[in-house]
């Protein structure tokens, strides 16, 4: 039999799901229409969401969002693992909001889809 709440409790429960909706941030990469993680900062670092994938990272977001784009065979830049480190610690330091990290990780998408959209597959067998 589930116990029910008390207000006090609810208030609670209300206030740790809204700031886990503000923690979540989507990762899109514009090479093809479907592709699409979630990312959540998390006091470990980060936990990346594709696909089958669902796995904590570190701050730098490794091991996990280096798997899913190699196993998509995305071409991504080799300090990608850096940058996602730089993001974790501004935000933790500076208090950044949500949106401000959203737009780092829109930045960083972008210069992925460049990356990928740049890529010589014309020399590649």
């Amino acid at each position: 039999m589930k116990v029910p709440l008390t207000s006090e409790q609810e208030v609670l429960r209300k206030k740790i799901e809204e700031k886990a909706a503000e923690l979540r941030s989507y990762f899109s990469i514009s090479r093809y229409e479907r592709d699409f993680s979630e990312l959540v900062r998390n006091e470990q670092g980060w936990h990346v969401s594709h696909l089958s994938y669902s796995e904590q990272g570190g701050r730098d977001a490794e091991p996990i969002l280096g798997v899913v784009l190699r196993h998509d065979s995305v071409s991504y830049p080799r300090n990608l693992s850096s940058l996602m480190e730089d993001i974790w610690n501004r935000a933790e330091d500076e208090g950044l909001t949500h949106e401000e990290v959203q737009q780092m990780l829109n930045d960083v998408a972008d210069w992925i889809s460049l990356t990928e959209r740049n890529y010589p597959d014309h020399i590649a067998r």
